[in-house]
C-alpha cells in the first residue's frame, strides 16, 4: 500500500531483498571496472557532462 493525499491506495511496486540486488550491482561493477575502454568512454563523456553543468552555473553566477 501507498500514501495519496493521505489516503491508502494499492501499489503494483514489489519490494526485495536489497542484499541480493546489491551484490548484483557489486558484481557488475566489478566487471566494467576491468573494461578499459568503457571506462575511457565513461570518464570522457563525464568530463563533457561536467563542462556543460559548470558553465551552466557560472552563468547563473553572473
Amino acid at each position: 500500500m501507498s500514501m495519496v493525499d493521505g489516503a491508502a491506495v494499492s501499489c503494483d511496486f514489489v519490494s526485495i531483498v536489497a542484499e541480493p540486488l546489491e551484490e548484483m550491482v557489486l558484481q557488475k561493477l566489478e566487471k566494467i571496472g576491468w573494461d578499459k575502454s568503457f571506462l575511457e568512454r565513461l570518464v570522457l563523456e563525464t568530463e563533457k557532462h561536467s563542462r556543460g553543468n559548470i558553465a551552466g552555473l557560472v552563468g547563473e553566477k553572473k
